[in-house]
């Protein structure tokens, strides 16, 4: 095997096609031909001498061995994004990218007063949010879509590192005429 097959477009075509399920969906979002993707995807199974799909009649799955390829893709994706981010910090944090993930409660107001106060003071760094279910927001930090997840969650979870934990009180809202309003715990 050529190690250097690992390092390539294909690489890049392959974990697409992993994350759309399909060759004409990811050639949509990679503005690349269903052809060149199928040779690339095709080299890829020579030099490794395994299939990496299981080719279904509604688009393609990841075999045993596609799986295992599709997390060192995403590994290699997540470092190289990590090492340009470095990069980017030694100037200082002029300009840059930070892709979060968070469920919907830090969404509201939490996230973009965060954001807008940061801003303020390093306006060359934009941010991207996605929002959505807690089990979401973990998913795409997992998959490394995003640099930094925020969300509500009860246990860790595999594969993830915790860098900030903090416990947050749990409150009811009531009527003021409600029997539960005068309790004070």
């Amino acid at each position: 095997m050529n190690p250097r097959v690992l390092q390539e477009t294909a690489l890049r075509y392959f974990l697409e096609v992993v994350r759309c399920g399909s060759i004409s969906e990811a050639s949509g979002k990679l503005n690349v031909a269903p052809s060149a993707i199928s040779r690339q995807i095709a080299r890829l199974e020579s030099e490794l001498d395994t299939l990496l799909f299981e080719r279904r009649a509604r688009g393609m799955v990841p075999s045993a061995a596609g799986e295992l390829l599709a997390v060192h893709a995403r590994h290699m994706q997540l470092e190289a994004d990590r090492i340009g981010s470095e990069i980017l910090a030694l100037r200082g944090l002029q300009r840059g990218k930070v892709r979060l993930a968070s469920s919907e409660g830090f969404a509201v107001d939490f996230l973009p007063a965060a954001i807008a106060a940061f801003r303020k003071r390093y306006s060359g760094i934009h941010f991207h949010l996605m929002v959505g279910p807690p089990a979401q927001a973990t998913r795409h930090v997992r998959e490394g879509n995003a640099d930094i997840g925020i969300t509500f969650s009860l246990k860790p979870e595999a594969d993830i590192s915790v860098a900030l934990r903090q416990p947050a009180p749990i409150m009811a809202l009531v009527s003021p005429g409600h029997e539960l309003a005068a309790k004070n715990t």
